[in-house]
């Protein structure tokens, strides 16, 4: 269509620009007032809009970016904002001054200016971000430039810059920038012709997006969460500073200048009317550029009544702006022709004529070819350089395009605007989506990436989620991620993702478990003992500790092999198992099984429940198995011994479940040992018996012992008649039940033959009964051949309820025909296999720890009843108590070691030491007058932590140092006693006092008769808890001999006994010795109750019946080490 040419009321617009002008120019300089404090806390963005952007737009731009975020950011409030890029001249300006910056890096202009100023009032935070678009960038950059650490500004670490789009070839600041490379109008024209910054994003368009470059409508809606991340980041790098007051503007506003007022003048008439209408787009540049040129004009005249030096400079300011205007028009109108697309021709709406008064002058627009044409949004940077420098002589006739111009700044196009009813309240919170699974599960140690969230709002579309909370993998646990979103109008919704971190899975378990037998493998039982299974533990590598059932089953009273199994499986089926082997074995080697039928009726006795036996029978040496075996009738059943058998065993082993011998029955080994003069223990001598279990009568220097105590299974030794007179034979009786014994079982040896051997192993015993393994007698046929040693009895039970007789006496007789001389008594062992206690009660018998027999582990020992028990050099004796009481003696030997927690002593019984042994132990007890001694010339030493000696009872070294006439305080004068301590009576002159006060171990020197009369030994006692003492601690000397020494450290000593080191009195048996002198006394403690008596006196007697005569004191030396020296 053609354009009607229309009639401006000019002479009115030129009066409005002169009243503006003279205001403008006679108005006060002043800077704009801002606000007047500038907080540290806190965030302010402000955008930036691109070309061909009316305020409108720029406000949308802000909004669309605001939506994205909430109201604070890392606990500080947060402010977006804009300041807007105007549109002069209908985009002409914007494109002069894009071109201007583009090429030659302007710094300032008009716009710029207005920016800082209106920032100047809006940005209340020290932390500043500039958010540009498109040619915005360009103003983020000059703007970063003229306010970045200069006075007045802000400081650099404090100000940043963020572009999108961007036509520039830098970000102030070194800021982070977003083009995408499918965005026509900065990758495909601005790249072209300038260095710019390099695309670094692919966003794919749809057919609506146009040329890709608008701010909201493509970079927003596609990289929202890219652009928001950025900003972020950008923001996390601003700081806080010392520099800006808080106080004053963040930014001072800048000084505007005449020239500056004259331009806004210019512009504030030439745009609304370059702008009239947006169907004539190009030609409403070229109409802007003629009206523009006549009202310059039109002013320049109307000023001549100001001063001449105000017209003049005004006159330059448009002069230039209308040159500036003329050339770059028209090369924007040749540039724009060559991109546009012709479509459809619309008509539009002519600017109405203003009526006025004054003369019009009328401006004539040539009539055009109006033709509705898509014009993409172009730079002014995009046109070709040599347009951009061509001179414009005259106006163009173009073609006028309705255009639909994609803006730089954003989602508005310059068109009418078209009231649309009021949208409903939004009261809907946006809706989020987690993506990826919820919950999930993260391996512990991996790294987690969180897949986000996104949100959709009903109204504001898509939104920006805030994602908060951790995950720490390397800590197995729970962990919630929190997203948030809120929309417009401040509906806000929340959502979560659980994540849960997880030790990484097993391997699927291919592996059984892997079984442990506890204890031995193979496991060996004596017979008869009981057999605890130490049973087995299983370990899988997936499911830890598995339960192990076991099956099978050990016959303790069976000599044989056995096997436990032993079975496993984890949770995955995996299965395995694992063998013990249990060896029940006997003290004899196995032997075939012999025949018997001591009934007499054909039948083998090992194939019949019960034998009866009720005449006398004899069994060969053997073994033989019963089930039920009856002694009865007086009979008695003989157990043969074989002495040319190559076994160990030489004699009967019977195996049966009960086994019972009535009274005036027996089974008989007696003489069925080795014959006169053979065995181990045959003498040398003529005159001399047979030993074994004990020696014969002067059997320790012509013959020896041998043989088990515990398992005994030799047989006696013979004696004197090589006819008669054969030692003890050897039997081995099992029963699985009960032996009840109310007759007799004897191994006795003839005369001068040692007694045999009776081993028993019995889950029950009773009667009252005999057992006896006695030696011979006195041989005196024709000439003396001494008793012989009593042989050894061994007896295990697990229920005891016999209460009959066991010995193994050694044999006795008469030299002289009324004195009796006897052989040494053998060895009876009673052992309670249920508990392991070891009872040693046999006033009959001699027990004697044997090495061979070793090393010995009990719950409890037991020796009493006047039993005797020694011990072999090098035993090792562990039990958890020993008693010891009854008048029994209990004598240790050299290197013994004895390990009882607890011991006690009482009822008269003695315990002797060696002076070589280690004992350990936690208490010792003495009562009912018992002692605790040591062998002569050994120390007496105890290092236990409580000791108790009751009344009567004591630990005495009396007459247990030297000898008599030895020691260092021996005297040369037979009449003169010996000394230690103290001087022996006139010992001065013949004797000396020798050894330490303070820590006395010295032994007391001998007295007079060298039988008895010993000096006093030494006792070293330790006790680290309680020594209370109301009995006697003693080494006192013997007759004319010196005390010993009583060396005590206790932490705390009670009682009211006494400790003693007194010398011996006066001997006066044929001649007289003196006294002798006093030993020596210390006494250690840290706290004490003590009440009794300490002292080392000289000892005394009589030379004349009635005068008292006394040797020299000892010391006696008492530290309470409680207190500290001086």
């Amino acid at each position: 269509m053609i354009i009607q040419n229309y009639q401006i009321n000019f002479f009115m617009k030129r009066r409005i620009l002169f009243i503006l002008v003279l205001i403008s120019l006679f108005s006060p300089f002043s800077k704009v007032s801002a606000n007047e404090l500038c907080s540290s806390s806190g965030y302010t963005v402000l955008t930036m809009n691109g070309i061909f952007t009316d305020k409108q737009g720029a406000l949308d731009n802000k909004k669309n970016l605001e939506r994205y975020f909430l109201p604070t950011y890392n606990n500080q409030k947060l402010t977006i904002d804009y300041v807007y890029n105007p549109t002069h001249l209908a985009g002409v300006g914007d494109l002069i001054d894009a071109v201007q910056q583009g090429l030659f890096d302007q710094k300032s202009d008009y716009d710029l200016v207005e920016m800082l100023n209106d920032a100047s009032q809006k940005v209340t935070t020290q932390k500043l971000l500039l958010v540009a678009h498109s040619q915005g960038n360009f103003y983020a950059n000059n703007f970063y430039d003229k306010v970045a650490s200069v006075p007045g500004g802000v400081p650099s670490e404090s100000i940043g810059v963020y572009g999108v789009g961007s036509p520039a070839d830098r970000v102030a600041g070194g800021g982070k920038y977003l083009t995408s490379d499918t965005d026509s109008v900065i990758a495909a024209k601005v790249g072209r012709f300038l260095k710019i910054l390099p695309p670094n994003i692919h966003i794919p368009l749809q057919s609506f997006d146009g040329n890709g470059h608008s701010f909201s409508n493509v970079y927003l809606q596609y990289k929202g969460t890219e652009i928001v991340s950025d900003i972020k980041n950008s923001l996390d790098k601003l700081k806080t500073n010392d520099v800006q007051d808080s106080q004053k503007p963040c930014i001072d506003p800048p000084k505007l200048s005449i020239l500056h007022k004259v331009e806004g003048a210019v512009l504030f008439v030439a745009d609304p009317l370059a702008s009239f209408t947006k169907t004539v787009a190009v030609g409403t540049v070229v109409g802007a550029y003629r009206i523009s040129l006549a009202i310059g004009n039109s002013i320049i005249n109307t000023a001549d009544f100001l001063a001449s030096s105000v017209s003049s400079f005004a006159q330059s300011i448009f002069n230039n702006k209308k040159s500036l205007a003329i050339n770059n028009t028209a090369s924007v109108i040749s540039a724009t022709e060559q991109i546009v697309e012709t479509e459809t021709v619309k008509d539009f709406t002519p600017l109405p004529v203003v009526e006025n008064i004054v003369p019009q002058v009328q401006i004539n627009i040539p009539q055009v070819q109006v033709v509705e044409e898509k014009v993409e949004e172009v730079p002014i940077v995009a046109v070709e350089t040599q347009i951009l420098t061509q001179i414009v002589q005259t106006t163009p006739v173009v073609q006028v395009v309705s255009s639909n111009i994609y803006h730089g700044g954003g989602s508005r196009n310059v068109e009418p605007v078209i009231e649309e009813p009021p949208l409903p309240s939004d009261i809907t919170s946006p809706i989020i989506t987690i993506i990826g699974d919820n919950p999930i599960e993260v391996i512990k140690n991996n790294i987690y990436t969180d897949a986000g969230a996104t949100a959709l709002d009903d109204i504001d579309g898509s939104r920006v989620v805030d994602v908060t909370g951790t995950v720490d993998t390397a800590v197995v646990g729970t962990y919630i991620i929190t997203y948030t979103v809120k929309d417009l109008s401040n509906n806000v919704a929340t959502s979560t993702r659980t994540v849960h971190v997880v030790e990484a899975p097993l391997p699927p378990d291919i592996l059984a478990p892997i079984i442990t037998i506890l204890g031995d493998n193979p496991a060996s039982v004596s017979v008869g003992s009981v057999y605890t299974d130490a049973g087995a533990t299983a370990l899988d590598d997936v499911d830890g500790v598995i339960t192990v059932s076991s099956s099978g089953s050990v016959n303790n009273w069976i000599a044989g092999v056995y096997t436990i199994t032993y079975g496993a499986k984890d949770n995955a089926n995996n299965t395995v198992t694992a063998v013990r082997t249990v060896n029940v074995v006997d003290a004899i080697s196995e032997i075939a099984l012999s025949f018997s039928d001591l009934n007499d009726n054909g039948i083998a006795d090992s194939e019949e429940v019960d034998v009866v036996m009720d005449a006398n029978r004899s069994l060969p040496a053997g073994e033989y198995r019963f089930n039920n075996l009856t002694i009865s009738n007086n009979a008695v059943l003989t157990l043969a011994g074989d002495i040319l058998s190559s076994n160990s065993f030489k004699g009967v082993k019977i195996t049966a479940i009960n086994l019972n011998i009535n009274s005036g029955s027996s089974i008989s080994a007696d003489k069925k040992g080795y014959r006169a003069g053979t065995g181990p223990g045959a003498s040398s001598e003529d005159s001399v018996g047979a030993s074994y279990g004990g020696f014969s009568l002067r059997g320790e220097a012509f013959s020896t012992t041998y043989g088990s105590a515990t398992k005994p299974i030799d047989l006696g030794s013979g004696g004197a008649n090589p006819n008669y007179d054969f030692g003890g034979g050897a039997m081995r009786v099992v029963v699985s039940d009960t032996f009840t014994n109310d007759g007799i079982m004897s191994s006795n040896g003839g005369d001068a033959s040692s007694g045999g051997s009776i081993f028993v192993t019995a889950n029950n015993i009773s009667g009252s009964g005999k057992f006896q393994a006695n030696g011979g007698s006195l041989y005196a046929g024709g000439y003396f051949k001494s008793p012989g040693g009593g042989g050894r009895i061994a007896i295990y039970y697990q229920n005891y309820l016999f209460n009959g007789v066991i010995e193994a006496k050694g044999g006795c007789g008469s030299y002289n025909g009324w004195s009796a001389s006897c052989g040494q008594n053998g060895t009876a062992f009673v052992l309670d296999n249920s508990t392991n206690n070891l009872y040693l009660n046999n006033v009959n018998s001699l027990w004697k720890f044997l090495v061979s027999d070793g090393p010995f582990s009990f719950n409890n020992i037991y020796i009493s009843n006047g039993a005797k028990v020694i011990s072999e050099s090098g035993v090792n004796i562990k039990a958890n108590n020993l008693f010891i009481n009854g008048n029994s003696l209990f004598t240790f030997s050299d290197n013994q070691t004895l390990d009882v927690p607890n011991i006690s002593i009482d009822g008269g019984a003695t315990m002797t030491l060696f002076g070589s042994e280690t004992i350990t132990a936690s208490t010792l007890t003495l009562a009912g007058n018992s002692i605790v001694t040591v062998i002569p010339e050994k120390i007496l030493s105890l290092n236990i932590p409580n000791i108790t000696i009751g009344e009567g009872s004591s630990i005495s070294a009396d007459r247990k140092g030297y000898k008599a006439g030895t020691g260092p305080g021996a005297s040369s004068e037979d009449s003169v006693g010996a000394s230690y301590g103290g001087f022996s009576v006139r010992g001065e002159l013949f004797t000396t006092t020798y050894g330490s006060e303070t820590e006395p171990t010295h032994f007391g020197s001998g007295g007079a008769n060298s039988n008895y009369d010993f000096g006093g030994g030494a006792i070293r006692i330790v006790v680290s808890d309680i020594l209370t003492n109301n009995g006697n601690i003693s080494s006192n000397g013997g007759d004319a001999g010196s005390g010993g020494s009583v060396y005590v450290t206790a932490n705390n000593v009670a009682g009211s006994g006494t400790f003693q080191a007194n010398g011996g009195k006066l001997y006066a048996s044929g001649y007289f010795k003196s006294p002798g002198g006093g030993g020596r006394v210390a006494l250690y403690y840290k706290t004490s109750s003590f009440s009794g008596i300490v002292e080392a006196k000289g000892g005394c007697g009589s030379y004349d019946g009635w005068s008292r005569t006394c040797a020299g004191d000892g010391t006696v030396h008492i530290v309470d080490e409680s207190i500290l020296p001086q």
